[in-house]
């Protein structure tokens, strides 16, 4: 059964790594994959939630830095040690690898468990802007195979924990804040 889903997986990574080939998205897709364009853009945007926010956007500010702390100490390590599966661009012939690669595990994804946890916790404080959020998040976990480094399910797998883990820190900030009289209003 393992082999049924393993081959599926490999289908689908090769379907997106190389059928989905594009000058386009050879230019696009690396610079999605890559933190390092966004960083500063990123904490500007918290800054601003941090400085210029009310009491709602303060608490969000904190609540989305501990996720991102929590949510990837918890995938990276345990979860990658765990399953211990090699990367796509260091067990498969002939991937398109358009990023510099890594000899760390792949399942979950870290990409898509962060980015489908901060969707998850924004799309709750920011209801209107919940599909923008998830096609976000969607479209940086495609990115991840596309340039060669994560199979189709480590994305999956990624998404589901990112989920797993926003949903349980939005119960988290609610019961701090019920206990604690921190509205976030």
């Amino acid at each position: 059964m393992c082999s049924f889903f393993a081959n599926i997986d490999r289908y689908l990574f090769y379907a997106v790594n190389h059928g989905l080939e594009n000058k386009f998205f050879d230019v696009i897709m690396p610079i999605i994959t890559d933190i390092g364009y966004w960083k500063i853009p990123l904490l500007a945007a918290w800054l601003c939630l941090m400085i210029f926010g009310g009491k709602k956007e303060r608490i969000t500010g904190i609540v989305l830095i501990v996720s991102i702390i929590l949510i990837d100490l918890f995938n990276s390590y345990p979860l990658k040690f765990l399953f211990a599966r090699i990367r796509p661009c260091n067990a498969l012939l002939d991937v398109r690898t358009l990023v510099p690669t890594s000899t760390t595990y792949s399942f979950p994804s870290s990409h898509a468990s962060n980015i489908f946890g901060l969707a998850t916790i924004l799309s709750s404080k920011y209801k209107s802007f919940r599909f923008y959020f998830f096609s976000i998040a969607l479209v940086v976990g495609i990115s991840r195979i596309y340039v060669g480094v994560h199979y189709p399910f480590d994305v999956l797998a990624g998404a589901a924990v990112g989920i797993l883990c926003g949903l349980g820190m939005l119960k988290l900030e609610k019961y701090i804040t019920s206990h604690f009289s921190l509205t976030a209003s």
